[in-house]
């Protein structure tokens, strides 16, 4: 009778946290960004379930979100998309939102699951308010 029950025991264990670290910098000088929001994203088309859709084709959403230290360093910690390839971007919606104007660069980027899944960072755009997407200024 033990047997059965060593086994749903283990079945049943919660997987570790995935857990996404880096330092967000100004390209040229590697001086630290303080304060800068961050999204982590699901790739298009890569949703369970529904996702909005624009023009016929779904729109990646923000599973995470979190601030730049004093530092400029940041850390995600997500229990789903395990299997995911996950993207981070620059949140906001008005200029003051941006805490640089020459650029923004991750460097230290760390994915506690790769190189199963991965992690890369887009500077260019960010989530639009009503869905899809637009340049960074």
């Amino acid at each position: 009778m033990l047997f059965p029950l060593a086994l749903l025991v283990v079945g049943c264990a919660t997987p570790a946290p995935r857990t996404i670290t880096g330092k967000l910098v100004s390209p040229a000088s590697q001086a630290p960004i303080v304060g800068q929001q961050l999204d982590l994203d699901r790739p298009p088309g890569n949703y369970p379930g529904l996702s909005m859709l624009i023009l016929g084709i779904p729109q990646p959403t923000a599973i995470a979100r979190t601030t730049t230290d004093a530092n400029g360093r940041f850390r995600f910690v997500v229990t789903k998309d395990r299997d995911r390839f996950l993207t981070i971007r620059l949140a906001g919606s008005v200029p003051s939102d941006f805490r640089s104007n020459v650029g923004y660069r991750i460097i230290d980027l760390e994915d506690s699951l790769a190189p199963e899944s991965g992690t890369r960072f887009d500077s260019r755009l960010i989530h639009e308010r009503g869905g899809g997407f637009r340049a960074v200024r």
